[in-house]
């Protein structure tokens, strides 16, 4: 990014300048914060390992869940790559980091609370009305969208119905609306806007999830809700209570051997499903309809989280165990074990190295994991 577009912001937090309300007064004049959920605990219990050789672990583990709020915020500049600027370009808000933490590759920190945006700050227009925020710094990626802009929509029950959606047009992607039809925004109320823009009125809920820090209960019925709406679209086709869901052709964190994988898949009676060759009413009709998956981790795995009953899941990895599966698979519901593979690139980083797994683990563990 050019050193001539940086700019040097502080940090506003709400509590310094949003008045407290309830969500029926959320509209009101001014900038205004309802908080619907205070800071709680989530404890996600220890995985079950399958593994020909030890591997780090992850035991039971205590979240701290934050408070869930919506705001209502005045003549706030929206930015690429997930950065919002106060009215008075001085100050970038909480909602511009991916998590509450305050990570943002787009914001680089320089202490004391000063941060260097990226990012053109300048509004190209002013727009008019009253807008959800449904934007993120990496809303383009299926998975990421999921965690980290469609969980803002855990808000909808407490929000006035006649909102618009307000999206990047950098970030825009032909399955968000599939999922924001089925939050009952049609079309002409998605405004798909060239950055950086100027919004007279803007609503922001918090993420209800992250995808190493937290996951909260209270959008357990955001996940059931849409599933059950999208599968009601499509009737699915498939064999679908016994699913291997391939990662084939996966450019980062390649299962160099997924083909046998999934042959010898298809010998246990599994039904091979890519979820990217379907549309996304179709993916997750069959995701619902599933009483055991198995795959590799990632954000394949995320369409189970529609399911009202969810199913059982063995998921295949060389190393790497993100947070967000045992964090929502608490919140939403569903049995997680693990069977390891080994990275063939000892050398790189598991969220991205290539890696193999043995078929005589597999196996081994699925015929355990089968008979529990």
């Amino acid at each position: 990014m050019s050193p001539k577009i940086a700019v040097e912001l502080g940090v506003r937090e709400y509590d310094s300048f949003c008045t407290p309300c309830s969500p029926a007064t959320l509209l009101d004049s001014g900038d205004r914060i309802a908080i619907l959920a205070g800071e709680s605990r989530l404890v996600v219990p220890a995985a079950h390992y399958y593994e020909s050789v030890p591997t780090k672990r992850r035991g039971e583990t205590s979240f701290t869940v934050p408070q869930m709020y919506v705001v209502k915020l005045d003549g706030m500049i929206v930015c690429d790559k997930g950065v919002i600027v106060t009215a008075d370009g001085h100050d970038v808000i909480t909602d511009s980091f991916r998590t509450y933490n305050y990570g943002n590759g787009a914001l680089i920190d320089r202490g004391e609370r000063r941060y260097i945006a990226q990012v053109k700050t300048s509004p190209k227009e002013f727009l008019p009305g009253t807008w959800l925020y449904m934007d993120g710094a990496k809303a383009h990626h299926y998975g990421h969208y999921l965690v980290e802009t469609f969980s803002r929509l855990w808000a909808l029950p407490n929000l006035p119905p006649d909102l618009g959606v307000l999206v990047s047009r950098r970030q825009w992607r032909p399955f968000m609306q599939t999922y924001l039809l089925a939050a009952g925004f049609p079309p002409e109320r998605i405004r798909i806007a060239d950055l950086p823009i100027k919004c007279e009125h803007l609503v922001i809920a918090r993420q209800s999830a992250t995808l190493r820090s937290y996951a909260s209960p209270i959008s357990k019925h955001l996940w059931q809700s849409i599933g059950a709406a999208l599968e009601a679209q499509f009737a699915a086709t498939v064999d679908r209570r016994r699913l291997y869901v391939s990662r084939r052709g996966a450019p980062v964190r390649t299962m160099e051997n997924e083909v046998e994988v999934e042959e010898f898949m298809k010998r246990r009676d599994f039904t091979i499903f890519q979820p990217e060759l379907h549309p996304v009413a179709e993916q997750i009709a069959v995701y619902r309809g599933a009483d055991l998956i198995v795959t590799a981790v990632g954000s394949n795995t995320f369409n189970a989280w529609f399911s009202e009953r969810q199913p059982r899941k063995l998921l295949m990895s060389a190393g790497f165990f993100p947070p967000i599966d045992g964090l929502m698979g608490t919140v939403v519901g569903g049995d997680i074990s693990y069977v390891c593979g080994q990275s063939v690139e000892p050398e790189t980083h598991p969220i991205t190295a290539r890696w193999h797994m043995d078929l005589g683990v597999l196996s081994g563990a699925l015929d355990e994991w089968l008979s529990q």
